[in-house]
């Protein structure tokens, strides 16, 4: 994605001018040694992006006694090249880093926002991520990819690798943490469009307990356009589920009615490997649902 390597490298010229021209700031490497290039012949930022090979390069300015400037892979946040005076300058902004606060921030946003217009895929994603959590095809329409606190949603194509990416979702487990089990991606699942009958839901459920989970027993509630109740029913998601890892699931065939406007989550039963139950309810039900 080289034309993503240029117009970030643009962007960062404009920005961190002041930085790249001050004499006494190096290239290092994450772990504080110094960056191998020769600093006569690469002196801009843009050379420097060149020159690594990295892809996917982002930039995360600190302002501290010296300008120290990070180069990070944007989405993992993981940094790959270090602007400063000397190595324990290194050492003191990488500390200041804090992911799960990047991924709330508007600087993802912005990150993923630029992939979408460079035509992301999926294999992109891999190549830039790594394996996800979870992977979980929806609808044959969409792919969605799970990894620590966000997923991305990818665009079905004949050719997998190709599959453009759609949708970024961030979750919020703090909520999650009280019940033991964060709710993301529910959706009313409807089946194809020569079956208007069947009717179920969809939505991956992670693990914020210590305990591995074996089942989860969720009972939802099917309403009409005015929110009569049309039927209740309780689908069983099998495991396992380790601490902090997610399964996504997908029930098809739970109600046969053409009437079904929603469904809703009532109550959820979790039954853990060593035996105990726990029933989560009421607010802390709702406090459940990760999805930002």
């Amino acid at each position: 994605m080289k034309a993503l390597q240029y117009y970030l490298s643009f962007l960062l010229c404009l920005t961190f001018l002041s930085v790249n021209g001050q004499r006494n700031v190096h290239p290092f490497n994450p772990d504080g040694s110094r960056y191998d290039v020769d600093t006569t012949q690469v002196k801009t930022i843009k050379q420097y992006i060149k020159f690594s090979g990295q892809k996917y390069l982002g930039s995360d300015l600190l302002t501290d006694q010296h300008q120290t400037l990070i180069l990070y892979k944007p989405l993992s946040y993981q940094p790959c090249i270090v602007f400063a005076k000397d190595s324990a300058s290194v050492i003191t902004a990488l500390k200041s880093l804090n992911k799960s606060r990047y991924q709330q921030s508007y600087n993802m946003s912005s990150d993923f926002e630029s992939m979408l217009e460079l035509g992301y895929t999926k294999s992109d994603i891999l190549e830039l991520l790594g394996d996800p959590q979870n992977e979980a095809e929806i609808d044959e329409a969409y792919t969605i990819l799970s990894y620590p606190g966000f997923s991305i949603r990818c665009i079905n194509s004949s050719s997998p690798e190709y599959a453009t990416i759609d949708k970024l979702t961030r979750y919020d487990f703090s909520g999650a943490k009280k019940s033991g089990l964060g709710i993301a991606d529910f959706h009313i699942n409807l089946a194809g469009s020569d079956d208007d009958y069947v009717t179920g839901f969809r939505g991956s459920f992670t693990n914020t307990s210590t305990k591995k989970i074996k089942y989860i027993y969720i009972t939802v509630r099917a309403e009409n356009a005015v929110d009569d109740l049309v039927g209740i029913k309780t689908a069983k998601a099998i495991g396992p589920i380790a601490h902090n890892e997610a399964g996504s699931y997908s029930f098809e065939n739970l109600f046969f009615s053409n009437i079904i406007e929603s469904v809703r989550i009532t109550s959820i039963k979790i039954q853990y490997f060593d035996g105990t139950i726990k029933l989560i309810t009421g607010a802390v039900l709702k406090s459940s649902f990760v999805e930002k």
